[in-house]
């Protein structure tokens, strides 16, 4: 994922600039990310993205643990 896009890439509706030349049908309507971040702050979590140094995206999820 390009670094410049990382602090919006839990917005709705966005997409890295290459996404954007494939299909809906092959690509996604930039809400993935956004959901997960969502349901995250819901549950009183974060959700955190950066770019692994060997290559891919690491999405770290955190939510906080409840006792029942």
């Amino acid at each position: 994922m390009p670094e410049e896009f990382i602090p919006v890439a839990l917005d709705r509706f966005t997409r890295a600039d290459g996404a954007r030349t494939t299909s809906r049908a092959g690509g996604g309507g930039g809400l993935g990310l956004a959901i997960v971040a969502a349901l995250a702050g819901a549950a009183g979590g974060s959700v955190q993205l950066a770019n692994a140094p060997t290559g891919g995206l690491v999405v770290t999820v955190r939510l906080p643990l409840v006792r029942v």
